[in-house]
């Protein structure tokens, strides 16, 4: 039987928050990469689907969106 359950997980991620175009250089895109999802000491990164990653990557960018200087 499989049950579904919200969970609490650390995340390790690196983030680049991208620069706008100016005269003399390009445009840099925002950029996030997950590289850990923990579950205690457990590393479980490897068992989430691409749903679970696209989720946790709209938390991680809420989160960095709301410290001073926004994506």
């Amino acid at each position: 039987m499989k049950c579904y359950v919200e969970i609490a997980v650390e995340v390790d991620y690196d983030a680049s928050r991208g620069r706008d175009q100016t005269r003399t250089d390009p445009a840099e895109p925002a950029e996030l990469e997950i590289t850990k999802v923990r579950l205690g000491w457990i590393d479980i990164f490897d068992m989430m689907t691409p749903s679970h990653i696209e989720q946790i990557e709209s938390q991680v960018w809420e989160k960095l969106n709301e410290e001073p200087g926004g994506r």
